[in-house]
């Protein structure tokens, strides 16, 4: 009997993908949580497209694949400077085509407005937190170059209303240099004294 492609995201939610033909006879994707009483449930992914499961919530889409220009050393770059120099204790590295955007837990702030928990201390105040707990967007790493690897490094800036743009802060051919010296600040009180590029002349 043929075994279905299956799907399981960090909420331990499985998820399985149903290949529709539509009346011009095209095939058309969808997602299924429960596979009981369908009979066009895929075995594989189709050769161009791809299975991605967003940060945000850990929701899982699948759609045409996107290529990705980051490396994965450009990708560990990354993430070993947020592991070993930001106060982050629970966070997430995504790759998305020609960016590496660092995400942090509800349960972190950017600033260290309050204390930064692991997953497990978060777990042990408010219980099992998989099925709700949420990532947010910390800093942006941006291949601008790709000939020569030179990327942009940015942050979130908040604005009244719960406005938000990113502001960058450097350019640089180095992304060691970039991951080290701004992932330092994610989580502490200096992240709000990055000063944008856009905001130095006002």
């Amino acid at each position: 009997m043929p075994i279905p492609f299956k799907y399981t995201n960090r909420k331990e939610e499985d998820h399985y993908f149903r290949a529709v033909e539509t009346a011009k006879g095209k095939i058309r994707y969808y997602i299924v949580k429960n596979k009981a009483g369908y009979t066009d449930l895929i075995e594989e992914i189709p050769n161009g497209f791809e299975v991605v499961e967003l940060p945000e919530e850990g929701r899982v889409i699948f759609r045409k694949k996107i290529p990705k220009k980051i490396t994965e050393q450009e990708r560990l770059i990354v993430e070993d400077a947020v592991r070993e120099l930001s106060a982050f204790n629970d966070f997430m590295i995504f790759v998305e085509s020609n960016q590496i955007i660092v995400f942090h837990s509800q349960f972190n702030s950017l600033a260290g407005q309050e204390e930064n928990l692991t997953a497990e201390e978060a777990k042990e105040m408010y219980g099992e937190t998989k099925k709700w707990k949420r990532y947010f967007e910390s800093m942006y790493f941006t291949l601008i170059d790709d000939r020569k690897r030179i990327f942009s490094v940015a942050r979130p800036v908040f604005t009244q209303l719960f406005g938000r743009w990113n502001g960058t802060l450097e350019k640089s051919d180095d992304l060691m240099y970039l991951a080290d010296k701004y992932c330092q600040h994610l989580g502490k009180d200096t992240f709000f004294d990055l000063i944008p590029l856009e905001l130095e002349d006002e």
